[in-house]
């Protein structure tokens, strides 16, 4: 158990936290500025198989209103989007003091 629990804060406060930070920081920024009256290329693997039944198709699109202030259509493209971009947003909140941690050696640390 002790093994687990040096594994577990080695890893919880690596560098994977600015990587999940940059995902999400990156791809609320490219949902404001995209253009989602343009092409219709998507990122959907249903989609992409032919498949015309996606639960998260419009979830895209739902965040890039609710940016936009454009509630009513936020609502018709997928109604999650308004439980998502706030649990989105939270994420990135609560990621950036943890960009600041200097990385501890717990090899150093003696074991309790």
């Amino acid at each position: 158990m002790i093994f687990y629990e040096r594994i577990n804060k080695t890893y919880s406060k690596s560098k994977i936290f600015p990587l999940e930070f940059l995902f999400f920081a990156s791809a609320l920024v490219a949902l404001y500025f995209a253009n989602i009256h343009g092409s219709q290329y998507s990122l959907c693997p249903l989609k992409a198989l032919k498949i015309s039944f996606c639960p998260g198709c419009g979830l895209g699109h739902s965040l890039y209103f609710i940016m936009h202030g454009h509630f009513r259509l936020a609502w018709q493209a997928h109604p999650i989007g308004f439980f998502g971009f706030p649990v989105i947003i939270y994420r990135i909140i609560t990621l950036i003091p943890k960009l600041t941690l200097k990385k501890t050696n717990y090899a150093k640390q003696p074991l309790s």
